[in-house]
């Protein structure tokens, strides 16, 4: 009988797990889809997109001095995913792409693989859009 119970207790303690991990991702894409329309907004702004020097932090501040930059697009905790992570972002100049994503759960930039999180509706990611994009190689 203990080693019922102990089985049930152990796969409760697993589901909820797996229900807060899930929770997380959920969050962290919801997390990105504020950052896209705002890096559409600051681009109609100042007319590009930054690189990946300058990176989000333009979202918040205006760290080049842009004359037509209107920010702060976000609040400085929307830099953040869930597991309190920057947000990676890559800008593509030939592709005219940019992508964001999450580190995920691990917290290491997996460039886009593992557990890596993106918001696949407005940031393709790259394996699966077919371009090869230069940071995957290390």
């Amino acid at each position: 009988m203990n080693n019922k119970i102990m089985l049930v207790l152990l796969l409760l303690v697993f589901a909820k797990g797996c229900k807060i991990e899930d929770t997380y991702e959920n969050d962290t894409r919801s997390r990105i889809s504020v950052l896209l329309p705002a890096l559409v907004q600051m681009y109609t702004d100042i007319g590009f997109y930054p690189s990946d020097e300058v990176g989000l932090q333009l979202l918040v501040e205006n760290t080049i001095k842009a004359d037509s930059w209107k920010g702060s697009y976000i609040n400085k905790s929307e830099l953040k995913d869930s597991w309190e992570n920057k947000f990676i972002y890559k800008y593509e100049p030939s592709l005219e792409q940019y992508f964001v994503y999450s580190m995920g759960a691990n917290g290491v930039d997996d460039l886009g693989e593992v557990d890596d999180i993106f918001c696949d509706s407005f940031c393709p990611n790259p394996e699966r859009s077919g371009h090869v994009l230069k940071w995957k190689t290390k």
